[in-house]
């Protein structure tokens, strides 16, 4: 199971918490899965960090794929992170409903290994 994280970004001089489904992934994650990408692009083998990350971003200017109802519910937060594509909604458990759910580039390709089954 996948567990739910939060996150908190500014809003109107508060804090807007989210919660949302954290998958660590590579490249190959969105073919092997058929997870379509609508609006953007997946991940590049080796793709660096965007350097003038926000400080708010939790993934330290990694890239991230959203999906269709993160990026709705996160709306405007958006901005805080490095957000290079938009994925259509999938599950990530077949007897949850729709969740928000971030994919998050690796931090180091060279040492992260995925084991994928189907």
């Amino acid at each position: 199971m996948i567990p739910t994280q939060y996150v908190s970004f500014p809003k109107d001089g508060e804090e807007e918490i989210f919660n949302y489904s954290r998958i660590d992934a590579e490249d190959r994650f969105f073919d092997f899965f058929g997870i379509n990408i609508i609006e953007g692009r997946g991940f590049h083998l080796g793709e660096a960090a965007n350097p003038n990350a926000s400080s708010y971003d939790p993934f330290r200017g990694r890239p991230v794929v959203l999906n269709e109802t993160a990026m709705r519910e996160f709306g405007e937060a958006t901005k805080y992170m490095n957000v290079v594509g938009v994925a259509k909604d999938f599950l990530i458990m077949p007897t949850l409903k729709m969740k928000p759910v971030i994919i998050v580039a690796p931090p180091d390709p060279g040492i992260f290994y995925s084991f994928y089954y189907k």
